[in-house]
C-alpha cells in the first residue's frame, strides 16, 4: 500500500475513533454556565413533552447502570481493605477488632460472590438503584410522597409499573402516595445523560459507606460465634450465622438495602427537582449572562477529604514494554521499582505507587498505594492483577506513550493556570476558578474512561503497531505522537460542556474572578489610604486592571475560534492563559486580597517522576513569559505582607512593558502613515507638474488640491503619532 495512502487511512481511522464528543458529559459543578436571564416579558411556558429520542433512553440507562454498578463493585475491595487496615491500627479492644474485621471480610466475600447478580439485576438482588430505570422507561410519571425507613420524602418521581413504581422494591410498611399523576417525563437527552453521570458519580464515591456502617457490626460470642473446624485439615474457623438470620447474606442485605434505597430516592428528588419548576424563561444560547458573584470568593479545594474518594478508580499497574519478557517480575521489582505505569493522564493529583508484587499461579498481584499528592494523609491501598499486555511489547509501548501525550496536554493546562500536575486547587486563589477546573478534570476523566473510547482507542494502537520499530522508538513514533496530540486536542476543542465550548468555563471563571476582585477593591475603603501611605499610584492599578480586562476578553473569544492547526492554537492559548492567571494572582497580592492569605504547603518531593525515553517532553518556554513572575513567587509574596511593595514593582514593570508595546505600535503606525502621506504628496506633485501646462489642467486642478489635502493630513497625522509614540502616550 502506498505510504501516503496508509498515512491518510490512519488519519481517517483515528479521527473516527478519537473524536468522542464531550457534549454528553455534563459538569458536576455548575457554577459558571447554567445561568438565566430576566427578560422584559415572561416567555410563554413550553408545553412539556417527551424527548424525540426517548425510545433510546432505556438502552442507554441499562448499559450505564451495569457499568456504574461494576465500577462501584470493582472499587469496593480496596475500600474494605482500607477499613480493615484502620481497624487494625486504631481499635485497641481485641474482641471489637476481631468482630469488625470478621464482618468486613464477610461483606467483601458476599459482594464478590454475588457481583454478577448485582450487575445483571440489582433490584431483584436487593440494591434498589431504581432511578435510571424509572427515568428511561416511563414516558409519564407520578410525583409522589413516600414514607420509608422512618423518613418522609416529597416530590419523588415514580414510574407506572413494577419495579419503577417503587412499590415492590420498598416492600411492606412503605407508603407511596401520588400527589400528581401521569405527569409528562420531559427530560431531554442532555438532562437525561447528565443525570446518569451525576448518579454514577455519587454511587461510585459513596458505595463503600452504603455497604458498610460500623453500626452493622455484630458482637462476637453474643450475636455470632467462631467455631473451630475439626474436619478441615487446614486449621480454620466456621462463622455461625447471626442470631435471627438463616445466613450472613440475609443479614448483610437487610442492612445495605435501606441505605441504598434512601440513596436512590434522595438522588431521584435532587435530579428531578429542576424539572418540576415551570420553564418560564428561555436559556441563553450564545453568551451566558452574568450570575451574582459571591461576596467573598475564597480559595477552596473541592476534593479535599480525609480519605481518597471511592470515585477515584483503583487502576491496575501495567508492566512497561521493556520488561515484558522478564521471567521473574517479583525479583525484578525488588531491585528496580520503576517498571510499571498507570493510565492516569488527567487527574494527576492522585499518585499510584506499587508497594509489593507477588506471584499467584500464573498471575502477578500488586499491592498499590493510591495517594492524594496535596493532602498527603489521604491514601488507601488495594490489591489488583498486573496487566501484562499479553506480552505484546509494541502494544505496551504505544499505550504508555499515548497516555503520556494526553498527560502532557493536561499538564500544560494546569501550568497555564499557575499550578502544577498535583492540582492544588487552593493555589488558584478562587473558589470560582477551582470549581471550573474541577468540572474540566471530572469531564475529561469520564471521557477517557468510557467503554467506547477505550475500544476505539485500542483500534488506533493496532493501526500503528506494524510500523513501530523497538530499536528506533523516537523516529518511528514521532508521527504517532503528533497525530494523537492533534486529534485529542481537536476532540476537546470541538466538544461542549453544558452547551459551551470546552475551555470556556475556565476563561469565564477567570473573568468572574476578576469581576469579584474588582468589587472587593471598590469596597475596600482602606486601599486608597494604603496606596497613599506607600506612595503608590492608583493610576498604575487602574492601568494594570484595564490591560488585564483586555487580555481576558481576547482569551474568552479564542475558546470558540476556528483553526486549522489546533496544536499551534493550543500553545498560544496556554501562553495567554498563563499570562492572565499569573497577572490575576499578582493583582490579588497588590491589593492584599484575603483569599490568598493561607499557610503555604510544602511541595511534594517524594519519589519524583523521572522522564523516560517514551515520554514526550514539555517545552515550558512555549507558554512562559520571562517578565511575568512565577506562581511560586506570587504565592510567596502573598504570604509575606512586607513584600507587597515587590509585587507592586512587578505590576508597574508590566505596565511599562505594555506602554512600550503600545508606543511601538503607535510609532510604527505613524511611520506607515507618514510614508503614505509623503509618497502620496510626491506622486501628486509630480502628476501636477506634468499637466500644469496642458489643456487638462483645469480638469485635474480640484482633484490635485483634494489629494494634496488628504495626503497632507495623513502625513501630519503620521508625524503626530510618531511624536506621541516616541514620547510615550
Amino acid at each position: 500500500m502506498n505510504k501516503k495512502i496508509k498515512t491518510l487511512f490512519k488519519s481517517i481511522l483515528i479521527s473516527s475513533v478519537i473524536f468522542v464528543p464531550l457534549s454528553v458529559l455534563s459538569a458536576e459543578t455548575n457554577t459558571n454556565n447554567n445561568r438565566t436571564s430576566t427578560p422584559d416579558k415572561p416567555a410563554k411556558p413550553k408545553e412539556p413533552k417527551n424527548d424525540p429520542e426517548f425510545g433510546k433512553f432505556r438502552e442507554i440507562a441499562d448499559k450505564q447502570l451495569k457499568e456504574m454498578i461494576k465500577s462501584a463493585l470493582d472499587n469496593l475491595p480496596s475500600y474494605i481493605e482500607d477499613q480493615i487496615s484502620k481497624v487494625e491500627k486504631l481499635e485497641t479492644d481485641y474482641k471489637k477488632r476481631l468482630s469488625k474485621i470478621t464482618y468486613l471480610k464477610v461483606v467483601d466475600k458476599y459482594f464478590k460472590k454475588n457481583k454478577q447478580k448485582f450487575i445483571d439485576d440489582p433490584v431483584k438482588n436487593g440494591l434498589n438503584l431504581i432511578f435510571p430505570w424509572m427515568i428511561s422507561r416511563n414516558r409519564n410519571v407520578n410525583i409522589s410522597k413516600i414514607k420509608y425507613n422512618n423518613k418522609d420524602y416529597d416530590s419523588v418521581w415514580t414510574g407506572l409499573s413494577d419495579p419503577t413504581d417503587y412499590v415492590k422494591p420498598l416492600g411492606e410498611g412503605a407508603q407511596i402516595n401520588p400527589t400528581e399523576k401521569n405527569a409528562i417525563n420531559h427530560f431531554d437527552k442532555a438532562k437525561f445523560e447528565s443525570s446518569l453521570t451525576e448518579y454514577a458519580k455519587a454511587l461510585n464515591e459513596g458505595f463503600g459507606k452504603l455497604v458498610y456502617d460500623e453500626k452493622d457490626v455484630l458482637e462476637l460470642d453474643k450475636d455470632f460465634k467462631l467455631n473451630f473446624d475439626d474436619a478441615n485439615s487446614k486449621e480454620s474457623y466456621n462463622i455461625t450465622p447471626p442470631k435471627g438470620f438463616n445466613n450472613w447474606d440475609d443479614y448483610i442485605i437487610s442492612k445495605v438495602k435501606p441505605r441504598v434505597t434512601d440513596f436512590d430516592i434522595e438522588l431521584n428528588i435532587k435530579l428531578t427537582k429542576d424539572e418540576e419548576q415551570p420553564q418560564n424563561q428561555e436559556q441563553p444560547k450564545d453568551e451566558p449572562q452574568d450570575e451574582p458573584l459571591p461576596e467573598d470568593d475564597k480559595a477552596k479545594d473541592p476534593v479535599k477529604t480525609e480519605e481518597v474518594s471511592q470515585g477515584i478508580p483503583a487502576l491496575a499497574p501495567e508492566l512497561k514494554w521493556q520488561y515484558l519478557n522478564e521471567s521473574n517480575i517479583v525479583s525484578l521489582f525488588s531491585v528496580k521499582q520503576d517498571i510499571f505505569f498507570f493510565k492516569n493522564p488527567v487527574n494527576t493529583r492522585y499518585e499510584y505507587k506499587v508497594l509489593e508484587v507477588k506471584k499467584e499461579g500464573d498471575k502477578y498481584i500488586a499491592k498499590v498505594e493510591l495517594r492524594d499528592l496535596v493532602n498527603t494523609q489521604a491514601k488507601r491501598t488495594y490489591s489488583t492483577e498486573v496487566y501484562m499486555h499479553n506480552k505484546d511489547q509494541k502494544n505496551a509501548l504505544l499505550t504508555e506513550r499515548s497516555y503520556n501525550v494526553i498527560k502532557d496536554i493536561f499538564s500544560k493546562l494546569y501550568r497555564g493556570l499557575g499550578i502544577d500536575e498535583n492540582i492544588d486547587y487552593e493555589k488558584l486563589g478562587s473558589g470560582i476558578l477551582s470549581d471550573a477546573l474541577f468540572q474540566i478534570v471530572n469531564s475529561s476523566v469520564q471521557l477517557i474512561s468510557t467503554e467506547k473510547f477505550i475500544n476505539n482507542y485500542n483500534r488506533v494502537i493496532e493501526a500503528y503497531k506494524d510500523e513501530l520499530k523497538l530499536d528506533d522508538i523516537v523516529n518511528s513514533t514521532s508521527g504517532f505522537d503528533a497525530n494523537l496530540r492533534e486529534l485529542v486536542l481537536s476532540s476537546l476543542k470541538t466538544s461542549n460542556i453544558n452547551n459551551f465550548p470546552y475551555y470556556f468555563s475556565l476563561v469565564d471563571a477567570l473573568n468572574r474572578k476578576k469581576e469579584g476582585l474588582k468589587r472587593r477593591i471598590i469596597n475596600n475603603k482602606e486601599l486608597a489610604e494604603e496606596f497613599e501611605k506607600n506612595n503608590w499610584s492608583l493610576d498604575e492599578l487602574n492601568k494594570f486592571y484595564l490591560n488585564l480586562e483586555t487580555k481576558i476578553y481576547k482569551l474568552r473569544k479564542s475558546t470558540d475560534l476556528s483553526t486549522f492547526n489546533v496544536t499551534n492554537w493550543y500553545s498560544k492559548f496556554i501562553a495567554n492563559l498563563e499570562t492572565v492567571s499569573k497577572e490575576l494572582l499578582l493583582l490579588q497580592v497588590v491589593v492584599n486580597d484575603p483569599s490568598l492569605k493561607q499557610p503555604s504547603k510544602p511541595a511534594h518531593t517524594e519519589n519524583p517522576e523521572q522522564p523516560n525515553e517514551s515520554e514526550p517532553r514539555v517545552n515550558s518556554a512555549e507558554a512562559t513569559s520571562s517578565s511575568t513572575p512565577t506562581s511560586n513567587e506570587i504565592i510567596e509574596l502573598a504570604n509575606k505582607d512586607e513584600k507587597r511593595a515587590e509585587a507592586y514593582k512587578k505590576m508597574t514593570e508590566l505596565n511599562n512593558e505594555s506602554r512600550k508595546t503600545n508606543n511601538s505600535i503607535v510609532t510604527n503606525f505613524g511611520i506607515a502613515l507618514s510614508l503614505i502621506g509623503f509618497l502620496g504628496n510626491i506622486v501628486n506633485a509630480y502628476a501636477l507638474f506634468k499637466i500644469i501646462n496642458s489643456a487638462k489642467w483645469k480638469q485635474h486642478k480640484k482633484l490635485s488640491i483634494l489629494l494634496a489635502t488628504v495626503f497632507g493630513i495623513i502625513l501630519v497625522t503620521g508625524i503626530i503619532l510618531i511624536i506621541l509614540g516616541l514620547g510615550g502616550i
